[in-house]
């Protein structure tokens, strides 16, 4: 009940015409929601990170705020009419920038939704949000792809090292499969206390390794072509 509160402060100054937050889903005890939870935080953390470093490139719609006369001044949604979903997404990609984008993350400002109950659902959910990435900008793509490809890599080279290097390459590969965990445990706690979200722990290895796969799935079957009728 403190939203509005909250995510007004964050218009700091008269340049300020977007405030990003974070949009939480309310927990479940099931395997799925862990999911959810996890794929939600490393999200949050990727979109709301890259704007408090001046390099804003989404928002999500259940927790995202902007000014009348930026809407209207670049054109707002118009852009956008043939898409089913991401309108807001998309007019944060191409208007949001260092100076008028802010961050807030304080308890209050977190909004909470009802989750996805089954797999489908959810899986229909993260192809709805995937199908819009193709429109962002060139600038935003080769940054967003940046982790996908560099996790690909590293894991890669862990195999080759391992099966090429003999008793000492798998000791490498299993030294630096620890330290890139450990270091993945550190920073996504860290940023889920911040953010008022659960401990990870050590889930982040099977989710580290599934979650790409997963989004790769999505976008080699998702369709080239949709109808543009509501």
């Amino acid at each position: 009940n403190q939203w509005i509160r909250q995510i007004m402060s964050g218009f700091r100054s008269p340049e300020t015409g977007i405030v990003l937050g974070f949009g939480a889903y309310f927990p479940r005890q099931t395997a799925l929601n862990r999911l959810i939870q996890f794929d939600t935080l490393f999200n949050g953390l990727h979109y709301l990170g890259a704007a408090a470093t001046g390099r804003p490139y989404m928002g999500v719609g259940r927790n995202l705020s902007y000014r009348k006369d930026l809407f209207f001044n670049t054109g707002g949604f118009t852009k956008y009419m043939t898409c089913r979903s991401g309108d807001d997404d998309l007019f944060v990609n191409h208007v949001a920038n260092r100076r008028n984008t802010n961050v807030v993350i304080s308890p209050e400002s977190i909004t909470w939704s009802v989750p996805k109950e089954s797999l489908h659902e959810w899986l229909q959910q993260k192809r709805r949000h995937l199908s819009v990435s193709p429109r962002y900008t060139s600038a935003s793509k080769l940054r967003l792809g940046f982790e996908p490809m560099s996790r690909a890599l590293f894991y890669l080279l862990l195999v080759m090292v391992a099966v090429f290097c003999g008793p000492i390459g798998w000791m490498v590969a299993a030294a630096a499969f620890a330290f890139r965990i450990f270091i993945q445990l550190l920073i996504i706690n860290l940023g889920a206390k911040r953010l008022n979200q659960p401990c990870v722990g050590l889930r982040v290895v099977c989710y580290d390794l599934c979650l790409p796969l997963l989004s790769l799935y999505m976008l080699l079957t998702q369709p080239l072509h949709k109808a543009s009728r509501w």
